[in-house]
C-alpha cells in the first residue's frame, strides 16, 4: 500500500558511520549524513530504569519512511537535534514501499 505525501510530515536524516583512522590507529566515529527522507511517527515510549543504581530514561520511536534499498541496523537517525540508534527495519509487507523503523534514543 503506497504512502500518501501527506503521512510524511517529520524531517529525518538517516546516517552511517565512515569512520576515521586516527595516527595511533585507532578509529573515531564519523557520522554522515546518507540521505534526508519524510517520516511519520507512528509511536513512541518512554521508561524509566536504575542500572548500577543510577536512574536512566529510554525512549523509543518507531518512524515510517518511503522504502530505499540498503538501510540496516547499522544506520542511525537524526531527527530534532536528536539521536536515535536504530534496533530494527521491516520492510512492510515484503513489498519494497515502506519502512517501519523502531528506534532508541541515544541520552
Amino acid at each position: 500500500m503506497p504512502i500518501s505525501a501527506g503521512e510524511l510530515n517529520k524531517r529525518i536524516a538517516i546516517q552511517q558511520n565512515q569512520p576515521v583512522e586516527q595516527l595511533n590507529g585507532s578509529e573515531l566515529e564519523n557520522w554522515t549524513t546518507l540521505r534526508t527522507v519524510w517520516s511519520d511517527i507512528l509511536s513512541q515510549g518512554a521508561r524509566e530504569f536504575y542500572q548500577a543504581q543510577k536512574k536512566y530514561s529510554e525512549v523509543t520511536k518507531v518512524f515510517k519512511i518511503r522504502y530505499f534499498a540498503g538501510l540496516t541496523t547499522k544506520h542511525r537517525i537524526q531527527y530534532s537535534g536528536r539521536i536515535f540508534d536504530i534496533l530494527g527495519v521491516d520492510n512492510v509487507d515484503e513489498a519494497s514501499e515502506q519502512y517501519l523503523i523502531s528506534a532508541k534514543e541515544v541520552i
